[in-house]
C-alpha cells in the first residue's frame, strides 16, 4: 500500500498523499497507536494542519487527552481560517466532554460556531452543545436529588438527638473545623485531631511547614492572613455572592463579556441544584471550617504565636455563632460547601462535585448533631 509523501509549494504534506489512506484504514481498525507513530514521524515543518489534527484525534480516541491538549496548544498559532479554527474548538470541547466538564465543552463548541458560522467542515457543533445540555440536567437532577436526601437526614439525624454536649469555646472551635481535624495532610501518618493546643516537632512539625509552603504560601502571619482572606480554599461562599452580585447586576454588566456571563450562569445553575436547602448564611460553615484548619496547622507549626491563634479562634467563633443558630445549619452550610468548592476547583466538573458531597456529608453527620450549638 502506497504511503508516499506529496508536499504542497509550501512544504506541507498534501491530502491526496498515500499517508491518509493509511491512517483511514487504521482508524477503522482502531489502530490509533499506528497513527501517532506514523504522523510523528512526519517532520513537523511537513506537517499540515488535517495531518496534525489526526495526531490529536488518535490521541484523543486513546483517552491520551494531556497529549492531545498539548498538541492544540501548538497547532492553534496555524489556525488562521474558519475551518482550522472552528475544529480546532471542537477538538478542545471533545477533550471536555469527555472528562465530564460539559459546561466547558459547550464554551469550546459556541467558539466553534462563531469561527465557522456557515460549518464549511459539517461540525454538528448544535447537536454536541445539545447532548452536553442533556448530561448536564441529568447530573443536576442527581445532585438535587442527593442534596434533598442529605438535607432530610441532616435533619432527622439533629432532631432525634435532644440531650446534647455541652462544648467549652475551645471545643467548640475544635468541632467549627470538624473536617480539617480528620484530614490527613500529605507526609503525615495521623490527622491533627481535637487538641486545642497540639504542637509539632521535629519531621512532623518540617512536613507540615513544607506542605503549607509549597501548597499554599503560608510562611508566616502575614502569608497565613492573606490565604485566609483571599485563597479560593476557604472563600467559597464569597464565589456564591459574587454569582449572587453578578447576576443582579446583568443589565449592567459589560454585554461583550459573555464568557464571563456564561460562567456566572454555569455557577448559579449548580447552585441552585441545592439552593432551597442552604441556611441564610450561605456556604460560609466551610470556609470557617477550613479557614480554623490551617490556623490550626500554621499554630502546630509555630507560625503564629499562643495570643495570635486564641484571637483567631475567637474571631471565627463568633463568626459562626452569629452566621449559624444551630449545628443543623452548620451541617448544611458546610456540606454544600464542600460540593461548591470541589465544583470550581475541578473547573465546574459536576460528578466530581457530586462525588465530593456524597463523601463528606456523612462525614459532617458523625459527631456534630451530638453537640450542643
Amino acid at each position: 500500500m502506497s504511503t508516499e509523501i506529496i508536499l504542497d509549494e509550501n512544504g506541507k504534506i498534501t491530502p491526496d498523499s498515500g499517508l491518509f489512506k493509511q491512517l483511514d484504514e487504521w482508524h477503522e481498525k482502531d489502530e490509533y497507536a499506528k497513527i501517532v507513530e506514523a504522523v510523528l514521524a512526519v517532520p513537523l515543518e511537513n506537517r499540515s494542519n488535517k495531518l496534525w489534527f489526526r495526531l490529536i484525534s488518535a490521541y484523543n480516541n486513546m483517552g491520551e487527552f494531556g497529549k492531545a491538549r498539548e498538541e492544540l496548544e501548538k497547532l492553534a498559532p496555524f489556525c488562521d481560517n474558519p475551518a482550522d479554527l472552528s475544529r480546532l474548538h471542537y477538538m478542545h470541547g471533545y477533550i471536555y466532554y469527555r472528562e465530564d466538564r460539559e459546561y466547558l465543552a459547550i464554551l469550546e463548541y459556541r467558539r466553534g460556531l462563531e469561527a465557522d458560522p456557515d460549518n464549511s467542515i459539517g461540525l454538528n457543533l448544535e447537536n454536541e452543545i445539545k447532548d452536553c445540555r442533556g448530561y448536564i440536567t441529568k447530573n443536576l437532577a442527581k445532585l438535587h436529588s442527593l442534596s434533598e436526601r442529605i438535607y432530610n437526614d441532616v435533619k432527622e439525624r439533629c432532631r432525634k438527638k435532644t440531650d446534647k454536649t455541652k462544648l467549652t469555646d475551645e471545643e467548640f472551635s475544635m468541632y467549627l473545623g470538624f473536617l480539617p481535624a480528620l484530614r490527613v495532610i500529605p507526609g503525615q501518618s495521623n490527622s491533627i485531631g481535637f487538641g486545642y493546643s497540639r504542637k509539632y516537632e521535629g519531621e512532623e512539625k518540617q512536613t507540615t511547614l513544607d506542605w503549607l509552603n509549597r501548597g499554599f504560601g503560608i510562611t508566616d502571619r502575614e502569608s497565613l492572613l492573606d490565604f485566609c482572606q483571599n485563597s479560593p480554599y476557604c472563600n467559597v461562599n464569597a464565589t456564591a455572592e459574587d454569582v449572587r452580585s453578578s447576576l443582579s447586576e446583568a443589565e449592567s454588566s459589560d454585554p461583550q463579556d459573555t464568557v464571563g456571563k456564561y460562567v456566572v450562569d454555569c455557577f448559579a445553575e449548580f447552585i441552585a441544584a441545592f439552593g432551597e436547602f442552604l441556611p441564610e448564611a450561605g456556604v460560609l460553615a466551610w470556609d470557617i471550617s477550613e479557614k480554623t484548619g490551617f490556623i490550626r496547622w500554621a499554630y502546630a507549626c509555630g507560625v503564629i504565636t499562643d495570643d495570635e491563634f486564641s484571637g483567631y479562634m475567637e474571631q471565627l467563633r463568633s463568626l459562626a455563632r452569629e452566621k449559624f443558630s444551630s449545628f443543623e445549619e452548620y451541617i448544611l452550610s458546610a456540606a454544600f460547601g464542600a460540593a461548591l468548592f470541589m465544583f470550581k476547583a475541578e473547573r465546574m466538573h459536576i460528578i466530581h462535585a457530586i462525588d465530593y458531597l456524597a463523601r463528606t456529608a456523612p462525614q459532617l453527620k458523625w459527631e456534630l448533631p451530638d453537640l450542643e450549638w
